[in-house]
């Protein structure tokens, strides 16, 4: 059993249903009983649900490249456009951003 081997003093398997396959629960209830299996994602949501400052500079951040990718996208669409140029405009604007946050360090993945 590989739920015993890996967490011999677990009581209960929390687990996040919006996340899993149903396949794979049915699966640990085969090795566990039902009442061994907890719901979480209810607290996930709620703990989701929270954010602080880091976050929602992280989510800032990502609607302000994709603005630039829309930017750039629009600046190259025309009729007879294929679309590898869409691409190509899109990607470049979103490693100019990236460049600009991570100071010009390339290194940095």
């Amino acid at each position: 059993m590989y739920i015993g081997n890996v967490m011999p003093e677990a009581q209960v398997v929390r687990v996040d249903f919006n996340s899993t396959w149903i396949s794979n629960i049915e699966l640990v209830k085969q090795v566990l009983d039902a009442m061994h299996i907890k719901n979480m994602t209810v607290m996930l949501c709620k703990l989701l649900a929270l954010k602080n400052a880091v976050v929602i500079e992280g989510i800032c951040r990502g609607t302000d490249v994709i603005a630039h990718q829309y930017r750039a996208c629009c600046e190259v669409i025309a009729p007879g456009i294929p679309e590898w140029q869409m691409m190509l405009a899109s990607v470049t604007a979103t490693i100019k951003c990236n460049t600009e946050f991570l100071n010009s360090n390339l290194e940095q993945p």
